[in-house]
């Protein structure tokens, strides 16, 4: 894959795409041949990656972080909305962690306070969270 350098001090992109998310997003299914991403595809691959006690608040976190790609599309660095879903996805999964899959940290649950109150940000990541 050729990466393309913009004049913007930004990453370069993957050669056809605008933005890494949109590659990704592509390369995985999940975004049309029209460049905007193909809800049905992304809820189906909801459905089999999030299982056991993810089940729940992963098919909550896809529906939301697709409806804020709905109401945000023209203030992301991609036109897809890939680059929000993304990191609404991170956002929320640190946010919608199951209770047994979570690190009983302090450092964790100020983080997690943090994205709560701050609904912009992204999680910290901390090799370790003891």
């Amino acid at each position: 894959m050729k990466l393309v350098k913009d004049d913007k001090a930004r990453p370069p992109k993957p050669e056809g795409y605008e933005c890494i998310d949109d590659c990704i997003m592509a390369k995985n299914g999940f975004l049309g041949t029209d460049k905007k991403i193909d809800a049905a595809k992304v809820n189906a691959a909801a459905k089999t990656s999030y299982t056991g006690e993810w089940a729940e608040p992963g098919a909550k976190m896809v529906e939301k972080c697709l409806a804020q790609v709905s109401a945000n599309k023209e203030k992301g660095e991609c036109t897809s909305g890939a680059d929000i879903f993304s990191i609404c996805m991170f956002r929320e999964s640190f946010i919608n962690c199951p209770e047994k899959s979570w690190t009983s940290s302090e450092t964790c649950k100020a983080n997690k306070e943090r994205l709560i109150k701050c609904p912009k940000s992204i999680p910290f990541l901390n090799k370790s969270a003891k």
